[in-house]
């Protein structure tokens, strides 16, 4: 899958979806400009992390969120402006565009669209213990099942691509800790509330990722940030 550059002037299209992908490590230089991006609660929260390596990673998240939707807005970053919706996801004030943020280790991926609902999830591929156990706790019977069939090689990634598809929706729909995770099938959540699409795609070496998106015809343009800004590419 390829994520090319961003044009100098980016625009998002009705029946677009764009996802945004940024690697979150960065040298000095390049943290001192993501967090002179940052306002003053999210400079709150990253003075918050215990962990040196996280912290810098979500000033570069944040700073990455800013800059893309200031883009699409034609606003500075500091003065975009976020307030908390109905359903409890993060919104812009007075604006059609919807986004959702997800991280995971090293990669971000921001999803973005126009007066639909949206969800987005990224997880590192790796090793889970208790892939049998935590599928039976938190996916439906028959994901557990089809999870519990394939070979012992397939099952951690095969986890994890389910669990991002769950993730995605769930915060597409808002609601957080209220929708259970084995209330719904992925490949039926269209039918659990509207016309929702849930599809799985490759991020980047070494990830897995899921879109959920209030619509059944909409097409996905890819951007890689890291190449136009600061981010590193792991090697």
């Amino acid at each position: 899958m390829r994520w090319p550059t961003p044009p100098c002037q980016v625009e998002l299209e009705p029946g677009d979806v764009q996802a945004w992908r940024a690697w979150l490590d960065a040298g000095p230089r390049a943290l001192a400009r993501a967090w002179a991006r940052l306002a003053h609660d999210e400079r709150q929260r990253a003075g918050r992390f215990v962990l040196e390596h996280d912290r810098d990673r979500f000033i570069v998240a944040r700073a990455f969120l800013r800059d893309v939707l200031a883009r699409l807005l034609g606003l500075p970053a500091d003065r975009v402006r976020f307030r908390i919706g109905p359903a409890g996801k993060p919104e812009l004030e007075g604006s059609r565009l919807r986004f959702n943020l997800s991280h995971s280790r090293g990669l971000a991926l921001l999803a973005l669209t126009l007066d639909r609902e949206i969800g987005v999830d990224v997880e590192a591929l790796r090793p889970v213990p208790d892939a049998r156990g935590l599928a039976e706790r938190y996916f439906a019977p028959a994901e557990a099942a089809r999870l519990e069939a394939l070979p012992a090689a397939d099952r951690d990634a095969a986890f994890l691509r389910c669990w991002t598809l769950k993730e995605a929706y769930v915060k597409g729909v808002g609601g957080g800790l209220g929708i259970a995770l084995d209330g719904f099938e992925v490949s039926r959540a269209a039918a659990c509330d509207g016309a929702w699409t849930l599809r799985s795609f490759d991020p980047g070496p070494g990830y897995v990722g899921a879109l959920a998106v209030q619509c059944s015809d909409w097409r996905l343009v890819r951007f890689d940030w890291a190449s136009s800004t600061f981010g590193t590419k792991p090697r």
